[in-house]
């Protein structure tokens, strides 16, 4: 009674995780024990709450959650259920809408050629370095290096050096927020940007660092910087809930989306407090 009249299909994981692991060749898979620190031989199984450190990169994280950043990164692209579909909008679950959206987004987005619009920016950056192992990946990628992402007039810019043999002098890449955002699936599923998701979760499973905010900041920097929209900085605004944050920057009160829901959808989103009331149960 929630969704209809929407067409729901849940997909679940090809693969346990066991199987993943069983998988790996001899090396890859003591790499993944031993950043895990799962004692093999003493009969310890890996599981999802195990977790993992990577070397040069600071935040040891859930393997659950290193697995997810791995699926957003690529296997998303690679999915056989999103084929048939031109546009996506990615959606966090932990992400709620406040109020009916009075603006089409995916409209703007198809009208305006496209190929990502985003709520939040920037989430993060890559620098120092991690910044020179990106740099790295992205010139075996796209046979140029990326030194700078900024926003600039409301749209992504770049800057790439004018002899792309030469290094980047100095990176700072901020990266957009993942909770909501709309791709061209077409344009993210071309030969070299699929490539670039391949290179950049390489050379090992599971890694927490390269993460869906990199792999789809990336491609259009590179290739179409002024087809990338913030939308505030364009007059969409859709006021979603994500950790605590509208749109990823004015908090939001009482914290936690279930009391902040409870408090306010009555008035701003009565449709939704009829029907979602008893279901609405995750902080956001």
């Amino acid at each position: 009674r929630v969704a209809a009249p929407a067409n729901i299909t849940l997909v679940q994981d090809a693969m346990s995780l066991q199987e993943q692991v069983d998988a790996m060749d001899v090396n890859e898979r003591q790499y993944l024990l031993d950043r895990c620190r799962v004692n093999a031989t003493a009969g310890e199984n890996i599981t999802w709450q195990h977790t993992c450190c990577e070397e040069g990169y600071n935040i040891c994280s859930d393997l659950s959650y290193a697995w997810q950043s791995e699926f957003r990164s690529y296997f998303l692209w690679r999915q056989t259920i999103l084929r048939p579909y031109r546009t996506m909008l990615w959606m966090d679950s932990d992400a709620f809408a406040t109020r009916p959206w009075e603006q089409d987004p995916i409209q703007i987005f198809i009208k305006n050629g496209l190929v990502l619009l985003f709520d939040s920016f920037p989430k993060g950056a890559i620098v120092k370095a991690p910044g020179r192992s990106l740099e790295r990946k992205i010139r075996a990628a796209y046979g140029k290096p990326l030194c700078v992402v900024k926003l600039v007039g409301g749209t992504l810019e770049s800057q790439i050096p004018q002899n792309t043999s030469d290094d980047c002098g100095w990176i700072h890449i901020d990266l957009v927020h993942g909770f909501l955002h709309i791709t061209d699936l077409n344009f993210y599923r071309s030969k070299v940007n699929l490539e670039w998701s391949r290179i950049l979760v390489s050379p090992h499973r599971f890694l927490r660092q390269w993460d869906d905010q990199v792999a789809v900041t990336v491609p259009p920097a590179v290739l179409a910087p002024h087809r990338a929209w913030d939308m505030r900085a364009n007059g969409i605004n859709l006021s979603v809930s994500h950790n605590w944050r509208e749109d990823g920057k004015k908090k939001l009160f009482p914290r936690g989306f279930v009391k902040y829901f409870r408090a306010n959808a009555e008035a701003s989103f009565p449709d939704a407090f009829e029907k979602c009331y008893d279901v609405v149960t995750e902080a956001g």
